[in-house]
């Protein structure tokens, strides 16, 4: 009978700390989304016709703000 209370204390126990854990999440949600989106955006590979570009051509804008992606 012993067994069997410490047996139903530890599943409690367990129990609750995992519905704990679900109160306050580690991270946040959108921020989990940015990082994915970065992360996609690293793996994109930049290219253009030519040797040169005019410095109005959206893809300058992009690399110099680093949001190619």
């Amino acid at each position: 009978m012993k067994k069997n209370r410490n047996s139903i204390a530890m599943f409690v126990s367990l129990a609750a700390a995992l519905f704990l854990l679900t109160l306050f999440p580690l991270e946040n949600v959108n921020s989990a989304a940015a990082d994915l989106d970065e992360q996609i955006g690293q793996m994109i590979m930049v290219g253009f016709r030519g040797l040169n570009l005019a410095t109005d051509n959206p893809i300058v804008n992009d690399i110099r703000d680093r949001q190619v992606g």
